[in-house]
Formats: C-alpha cells, structure tokens, sequence
C-alpha cells in the first residue's frame, strides 16, 4: 500500500491506496484543515505555519506507521510552491518531520490533476478545473490529449483573505470576487468549441453536494448544469441565514470558502464555452500516484 499527502493552501489530505499493477484502490483518506494561505506575511510562510504543516504530517506519519505503510509520497502545490520562502520552508518541514516533500510546479499540477481525473471521468475533449485555496489549475485537453495547462493565482482561501471581511460575503464582497476572477482569466483563450468542465478537488466537490442536496438529489448525481450554478450563486447571494443554514448543513469545513470557491467557478463558466460540469471523485493526488508508482 502506498500514503499519498498533498500539501494544500486550505487542507493537508492523507488518501492511502493498494495498488494492482495499472490500477487502484482508495483504502483509507484523512484530511486535516491547515489553513497554510493564513500564515503567509508578505510573501512568506510564516514559522507558525511551517510548524503547522509539520504536525499535520507528523499526525499522518502515525496513521501510515500503524498501518505498517512504508511508502509515503509527498507533494505541494500552490502553498509552498508560491511562497518566497519555498525553498527553505520545505528544509525546515523536512528537518522537522524527517519526510521528503516534493513541489509540483504549476504545469505539473495541472498535468497529474488531468491523468487523476481521466481515471474516473471517460470525456474526450474538455476543460479541468482545480480550484484549490491558493491557485486555480485550468487544463484543456482534446482526444484525451492535453493541448494546454496553467494555473492561476486565485483560490478559494486567497479569494476570501482578500476580499471578505466577515465569515460570509455580502452582496458587494462577491460581486468583488467574480470581478476579480475575471479580470485574472483575461486573455485565456480556450477556443470557440462547446466544453464538458471536468471539476476535481474539494471546492468543486462541495459544490456538487451542495447542488445535490438543494435539488434532492441523489448522492451518486455527479453533475451540475449552468442554470443549477446560477441558482446556488444566487442563493447566497442572498439571505444570510439561508445560505448559512445550507452550508453548515452541507460542508461546514468551507464555510468561509465555499462561496469564494463558487464565484471562481462561475467566472470561468462565464469566460468560456462551457456546457455542463462533471465532477470526478479523482484528480492530482490519483495522478501523482499514477507518475510515482503505476506508470514505472
């Protein structure tokens, strides 16, 4: 069996998995809600938030010791990668934990969220989408081929730092945010062809359960159209208890970046050719373990 953790802006994730030869099965997963974007001063992760990240890895180093797991593959993405302090915050967690991290740049990012994905969602050509808490990952693919792959610097917990000044957003504070979104996905061209978004990661996910439990839907309902995204924006947009009420009931760990998640997800419905939304339960932790283990 192999330990997977991915070193987010918003959460540190523990997926573990037994491998048989080209495929495999998701035995166990934890995540813990560090909140690493919050520790960032100018630029820089703070020695709070290192020692943060470190006792979240030192709790998952027990969980793999007990169940006997020796192989432990580490990544971060946007919350280490973008800091100034990169470099020297990633010796420090090492030093600290005695564990080997490995940063994904921002094509390698976008790159293994696509070969995760594909393993669950069977689409041939389409636009992915991460929209993690520190940057977004956008990736167009045709023929199961990828034809480009970037990241933006926007996320759900970045979005929330910078524009909301209580838990939720008001009215003016998300029309801020898509208005933000937008102007960072200016001069993104993806072409003029109709597109299935593929959504992985938490925000997209919560998304759907959201849509899910609004419309009554089934948990194994795994789609979500344009008209459904409206209709959640809308909602919270509006009353404060309402949205509230459906958030904590629903996805209470992203309370205060849930909202930030949807504005970022409408902006790109928005910006490009998108017919619908599929959200796949897969995405980069399946594709890291995919270029580590499977494809050797």
């Amino acid at each position: 069996m192999y330990g997977v953790v991915d070193i987010g802006s918003n959460t540190i994730r523990l997926n573990i998995y037994k491998v048989h030869e080209d495929d495999f099965t998701l035995v166990l997963k934890n995540k813990i809600y560090a909140g690493l974007a919050g520790y960032i001063n100018d630029g820089r992760l703070s020695m709070e938030g290192i020692q943060k990240a470190s006792s979240v890895l030192y709790e998952f180093k027990k969980i793999t010791d007990n169940l006997n797991i020796k192989d432990i593959l580490i990544f971060a993405t946007a919350s280490i990668r973008n800091i100034s302090n990169s470099n020297e915050a990633r010796l420090i967690i090492e030093k600290l934990t005695g564990l080997k991290i490995d940063i994904l740049s921002e094509s390698d990012e976008g790159t293994l969220g696509y070969k995760g994905a594909i393993f669950d969602v069977n689409t041939d050509y389409g636009v992915l989408v991460d929209i993690g808490g520190s940057s977004t990952e956008i990736v167009n693919f045709s023929d199961q081929k990828i034809i480009s792959a970037l990241s933006t610097r926007m996320g759900s917990l970045n979005m929330f730092i910078n524009h909301v000044e209580n838990i939720l957003p008001d009215k003016r504070e998300i029309k801020n945010m898509r208005k933000s979104a937008t102007e960072i996905l200016e001069g993104i061209y993806l072409g003029d062809k109709s597109l299935e978004l593929v959504g992985v990661g938490g925000t997209i996910r919560a998304c759907l359960n959201i849509n899910n439990y609004i419309n009554k839907l089934d948990k194994s309902n795994r789609k979500i159209s344009i008209e459904q995204l409206d209709d959640i924006l809308d909602r919270f947009s509006g009353d404060f208890n309402s949205k509230k009420e459906i958030i904590l009931k629903v996805c209470p760990e992203r309370v205060h970046t849930i909202i930030p998640g949807l504005c970022i997800l409408k902006s790109i419905v928005k910006k490009f050719p998108i017919k619908g939304i599929i959200v796949s339960e897969y995405g980069v932790r399946e594709g890291y373990l995919w270029r580590k283990v499977i494809s050797n």
